[in-house]
């Protein structure tokens, strides 16, 4: 259902793959691979804001600062998108190079997969995006990411899987004056073609960005 990301592209990559669009203004650095990215943790974000096409890193999760909820909603059902009032925020594009689902049930060991393109291309995950003005008047910025029952190869590893929005359709979803709900229906209408065209393979992403585990229980350096 995607609880973890890999950020494993330049500027430069992520600038071509738009370039359709428009020029694309990057407000952060993008240096060295980032592995194992979690909720909370900053996420490269595609938006359309007037004639500006913007890459920021946004936090993954949005948090109602005047609410008492201990997590930030970091996956949202595509189900409650479309009919619901989160159909008014904002959209955008997290860009993700690989994300991570876990197999098994929970409570028990579960096995880590990652999952990206056949052919590498960078995976462009359907998100909302939120903007709030605390009382001290600072502006947060947050994110996340839309999900929708699993399909080809994923249904075998869990029962959900980000709303993946092909390169045809980058334009709609960003463009502010679509609707939500209609958008979404046009991009889950290629989610079968897209998920076929996905791959899973078993990698743990703690162990890509930290090296493998070593526990007292079990000194040994093992994958997972």
């Amino acid at each position: 259902m995607c609880g973890r990301g890999d950020v494993d592209y330049s500027a430069k990559k992520i600038r071509e793959a738009f370039a359709n669009l428009g020029e694309l203004e990057v407000h952060f650095e993008l240096a060295a691979p980032r592995h194992n990215v979690s909720p909370t943790d900053p996420v490269p974000v595609v938006r359309r804001e007037g004639a500006h096409l913007t890459l920021d890193a946004v936090p993954w999760g949005v948090r109602d600062p005047k609410s008492n909820a201990k997590r930030p909603v970091t996956l949202v059902r595509a189900e409650s998108v479309e009919h619901g009032s989160l159909a008014s925020r904002a959209r955008g594009l997290v860009v993700f190079s690989k994300f991570y689902e876990w197999q098994g049930e929970k409570g028990q060991k579960r096995r880590p997969y990652a999952v990206a393109a056949l052919d590498r291309r960078l995976l462009a995950l359907a998100a909302l995006c939120k903007r709030t003005v605390t009382d001290q008047g600072e502006v947060l910025e947050s994110c996340t990411i839309i999900t929708q029952p699993a399909l080809g190869p994923l249904v075998e590893i869990h029962d959900r899987m980000p709303v993946l929005v092909p390169p045809a359709h980058f334009g709609t979803w960003l463009d502010p004056e679509a609707k939500t709900d209609a958008a979404l229906t046009l991009v889950r209408a290629e989610a079968p073609q897209l998920a076929d065209a996905l791959e899973p393979f078993p990698e743990d992403p703690y162990v890509l960005a930290h090296g493998p585990r070593v526990t007292k229980s079990n000194p040994q350096r093992t994958l997972f």
